[in-house]
């Protein structure tokens, strides 16, 4: 069987993507769940094939239907590792307006931006790198 998730810690430090792409599948999960349909998650990424994408969500449903329930924790690990719970941290009025810019942009799938760890993103919030954007 094909692969079209694919792991490779030298690209978004492992997270799960479509395969010969940088694109996550975390973000077409999230996508689905806001209601996109595939060929609108397709105009957001119009390097990726409609059928490269199709097969990407029917390799993570197969995986997971098939499991004992591990294909999906280790999925859920992947993306969203389980960490010690952080104090919350408030942004400045600056940085708040940078991340109301980001979010617009990737609802309007104009930019992915991603940040490697929490501090690396409260680096681009607050100024102090520039905001990190997907090729």
């Amino acid at each position: 069987m094909k692969k079209y998730i694919v792991s490779d810690p030298n690209i978004l430090s492992g997270m799960p993507v479509i395969a010969g792409t940088r694109v996550p599948i975390a973000r077409i999960l999230f996508l689905l769940k806001e209601g996109y349909t595939v060929e609108a998650i397709h105009d957001s990424f119009p390097h990726v094939p409609t059928k490269k994408i199709e097969k990407a969500i029917s390799e993570l449903v197969e995986a997971l239907s098939e499991s004992d329930g591990n294909a999906m924790n280790i999925f859920r690990d992947k993306v969203s590792p389980e960490e010690e719970e952080e104090e919350a941290v408030q942004l400045s009025e600056k940085a708040s307006k940078r991340y109301e810019k980001m979010d617009e942009d990737i609802r309007k799938g104009k930019s992915i931006y991603y940040a490697k760890d929490v501090d690396d993103l409260m680096k681009q919030l607050h100024g102090d790198i520039p905001p990190r954007k997907l090729p």
